[in-house]
């Protein structure tokens, strides 16, 4: 807020001002957090694609296997040579 006249703003103003403010200082973090987590998944997306194509052009085995022992991926060189199919 700027006035060239002294005294033009009360006090009632500038707690209004404040309150205006600090509305929009949390819609702008909400809007980078939101920006970031965009931004993640996105880096996220890639890797496992870049994943991906490394395991399928590659002839040694590659699997996952969860904490239950569950074998969550393998690569396509286990069917390839050993004929096993993973099981959906």
């Amino acid at each position: 807020m700027r006035s060239f006249k002294p005294h033009t703003y009360t006090d009632e103003h500038v707690r209004l001002a404040e309150r205006i403010g600090s509305q929009i200082a949390g819609a702008i973090a909400n809007a980078q957090l939101f920006l970031k987590e965009k931004q993640s998944e996105e880096a996220l997306r890639e890797s496992e694609e870049r994943f991906r194509q490394v395991a399928e052009s590659v002839g040694d085995f590659i699997w996952e296997i969860d904490a239950k022992g569950l074998y969550r991926y393998t690569s396509p060189s286990v069917d390839r040579i050993l004929g096993y199919r993973p099981m959906n």
